[in-house]
């Protein structure tokens, strides 16, 4: 069984593959053989990177255009690739008889209520919530959640700027309530899932116990890191709550699993 594995030099890409190819042979497609976005109309080439795809393997997406790095406004990034792009995967893995696993977000919610289950209304307004929303696909392995980790580049995640502000001051929002988890717990998720033979249909949350406002994931950070930051507690005045409910739960709390992205993983 080969596993195929789309953005593998992003956040959750590293992750996932760190801890795959201790098991399994990992094939990475990386920009050079199929660019999500500039070859979006070469369907040969995605076909090409995908060539010797047989019935016994897996085909991973952890590719996604995110606000952190593209511009609000760059429509044809966004949907070619969080939208259109999925569904040609999965059109692919049918043909080929794989299975395809893709990786989505919370944020096809707004926040305004919290405690989203699979089946809640999408309320996502801005783009990047929009497109993700729409690239979803119905008869494939689809997990919603929300990741938070370390990078090697670019490093836009909340976890890299805490990092960022090292013996700094930084403000926490105390009515942000969020309950994701680590790249490096849905990486073992992932791989546990694969070993198991356990695939869906359709979409499943997956999501932490416990829930912390931002306030909290800084606090924790900065204290297992020892960064030595001052987090002053901050009210927005546009409070969201970004939970999720749903079938699956991770028992690990929130802070064990940053210990665990702190102490068990290098990525390469």
């Amino acid at each position: 069984m080969k596993i195929f594995l789309f953005g593998s030099s992003g956040m959750l890409g590293r992750y996932v593959y760190s801890v795959l190819i201790k098991n399994y042979n990992v094939k990475c497609i990386n920009r050079n053989q199929y660019d999500i976005v500039n070859d979006n109309d070469n369907i040969d080439k995605l076909n090409e990177s995908l060539f010797d795809t047989t019935n016994e393997d897996i085909i991973i997406n952890c590719c996604g255009i995110i606000p952190q790095k593209t511009k609000q406004n760059d429509y044809k990034t966004y949907i070619l690739g969080n939208t259109l792009f999925p569904h040609k995967l999965e059109s692919i893995s049918k043909e080929k008889n794989a299975r395809f696993i893709h990786i989505t977000t919370d944020c096809v919610f707004d926040g305004k209520t919290g405690n989203y289950n699979e089946d809640s209304l999408h309320t996502a307004c801005d783009l990047y919530g929009i497109s993700k929303s729409l690239g979803e696909p119905n008869d494939s392995t689809v997990i919603r959640t929300s990741i938070i980790g370390e990078e090697l580049f670019g490093k836009k995640s909340l976890l890299e700027w805490v990092k960022s502000n090292k013996n700094g001051e930084i403000n926490g929002y105390t009515n942000h309530y969020w309950n994701g988890v680590t790249c490096l717990t849905l990486a073992n998720f992932i791989k546990t899932m694969i070993d198991n033979g356990n695939f869906w249909k359709g979409v499943k949350h997956i999501f932490s116990k416990n829930i912390v406002s931002k306030y909290d994931l800084c606090c924790y950070i900065n204290e297992i890191y020892h960064l030595n930051i001052k987090i002053n507690k901050y009210e927005d005045t546009n409070a969201k709550n970004m939970t999720l409910t749903g079938e699956i739960e991770i028992n690990k709390s929130i802070y064990e699993q940053i210990c665990e992205i702190n102490n068990n993983i290098k990525l390469t």
